[in-house]
């Protein structure tokens, strides 16, 4: 008999147990961040696999990133309590590339059960029949499309299995289904859902009385610094709708093997016109610096030069040694907060022509992103097959509030903060904006030194 007491909170515990003992075949968790949804829902797909061999469990994510990381979560369970595995696969969009999308990676048990993590599309929730898992549900790029793809998969009477549906989300607006099923299930006793909400103080209270560990919640609210993504991430209420900016199959459509992460320094010196968009960071967020090549009026990525916790010093004799050629058209930098300093001197050195400064503001985001989604809708923008990147471009989202009011946001993970992206879309608005110059500023290249910088071009 698994004790849940010891491994779960009590708000955990309470949807864990419904599920695992066969009583409430649907749950829908409106749990606020940090509420532990993947631990909890990692342990009952864990349990639901020991309990009936030979059964399938499909965890859904808005993201390969998060599919992939709820996966780990359940694998920390089956080898917390010790459950054999016989194999591990991953099935990827393209074979033998395995930087393109992951279709689906999958644990299999001794005794037959499979636990399967799929980012949330369509065509990778259809064709299983098994229970599922929906994680943050609210943020899924086609969402009725997924809802109808997957009440199949539960529906098959031939496989003889208890096949739940968990559907974990903090709130996204008012126009979703999770939205949608609390209001109709909540409040109604006859509903067969099992509904819970969670907010942060539920939480840290559970934390303080049972762990002892306290949240500092005031900092918490300090550090969000948005009180609308307060009331809704945190105290669980529908105010605002986010949608994914880019899809992955409007990504899809534009990645190409001919584009190149990894930049040819040698190109400089020949008649070739780049634009690049730099996105500042230092110690948190990457530093990045999006090269492309207009041909025609198609976009082609030439190269992705990624700079982590690089002193500002080493940044400006890199941008130095691309923009000394006049190969470099034109170059799109971010000038907020930490890259002014940065900024600056580049645009006092190479002139305004050359370097254009950009400030973030909610109206200066609305043009650069929409203009970035609107190139890949018109396939005039190619990148390569680069996890990363397509993470990155996948991880931003248009949020447009109750009063139309529309900003975009992006989650910070282990490497950034969309770095990638916002790179990208900078130098998109350099080709566009970029006056086209044969004009060079002068730069000695062996007294600035880089002979000796390692992310020099010349050697």
């Amino acid at each position: 008999m698994i004790d849940f007491s010891s491994y779960l909170l009590s708000y955990q515990r309470e949807a864990a147990r419904e599920i695992v003992s066969f009583r409430k075949r649907f749950f829908l968790g409106i749990w606020s961040r940090q509420t532990g949804k993947s631990h909890m829902g990692g342990f009952v797909e864990m349990a639901l696999a020991q309990k009936q061999p030979g059964y399938t469990h499909v965890i859904a994510a808005p993201s390969e990133r998060q599919a992939l990381a709820h996966l780990e979560k359940t694998k920390m369970w089956v080898k917390a309590f010790d459950v054999a595995v016989s194999g591990e696969e991953t099935v990827h969009e393209r074979d033998g590339n395995d930087e393109s999308l992951i279709l689906a990676k999958s644990v299999r048990l001794s005794n037959g059960s499979t636990i399967v993590a799929v980012p949330g599309k369509p065509e990778t929730v259809r064709g299983f029949s098994g229970g599922v898992t929906l994680d943050e549900f609210e943020f899924f790029d086609d969402q009725k499309e997924v809802w109808r793809s997957l009440v199949p998969t539960i529906t098959n009477p031939l496989a003889g299995f208890f096949k739940p549906i968990i559907i974990t989300s903090t709130p996204n607006g008012r126009d979703r289904k999770g939205y949608e099923l609390w209001r109709d299930n909540h409040a109604n006793k006859n509903s067969k859902w099992l509904c819970s909400m969670v907010d942060i103080y539920t939480a840290a209270a559970a934390w303080k009385a049972e762990r002892g560990i306290t949240m500092d919640l005031d900092e918490l609210r300090e550090m969000v610094a948005d009180e609308d993504g307060w009331a809704q991430e945190f105290e669980c209420k529908f105010i605002d709708s986010r949608s994914v900016l880019l899809p992955y199959d409007l990504i899809a459509n534009c990645e190409s093997d001919e584009a190149q992460k990894t930049f040819d320094f040698s190109r400089l010196n020949g008649d070739v016109k780049f634009y690049l968009g730099v996105d500042i960071g230092r110690r948190r967020d990457l530093t990045v610096i999006y090269i492309v090549e207009k041909l025609g009026d198609v976009f082609w990525t030439r190269g992705i030069i990624e700079l982590q916790k690089t002193e500002f010093s080493a940044q400006k004799e890199v941008l130095r040694s691309l923009l000394s050629r006049r190969a470099v058209v034109r170059c799109a930098i971010d000038e907020t907060g930490i890259g002014m300093n940065l900024a600056e001197d580049l645009q006092k050195e190479f002139g305004e022509w050359r370097v254009d400064k950009y400030t973030f503001t909610p109206a200066l985001k609305n043009r650069i992103f929409l203009r970035m989604r609107a190139a890949f809708e018109e396939r005039i923008v190619r990148i390569p097959i680069y996890r990363e990147l397509r993470e990155d471009l996948h991880a931003m989202q248009k949020v447009t509030s109750v009063s139309g009011a529309i900003r975009f946001l992006a989650a910070r993970n282990q490497d950034g903060h969309s770095d990638r992206a916002t790179a990208l879309a900078l130098a998109l608005a350099a080709g566009d904006e970029g006056a086209e110059s044969s004009i060079v500023a002068p730069v000695d290249v062996l007294s600035a030194g880089l002979a000796g910088n390692k992310y020099s071009g010349w050697r």
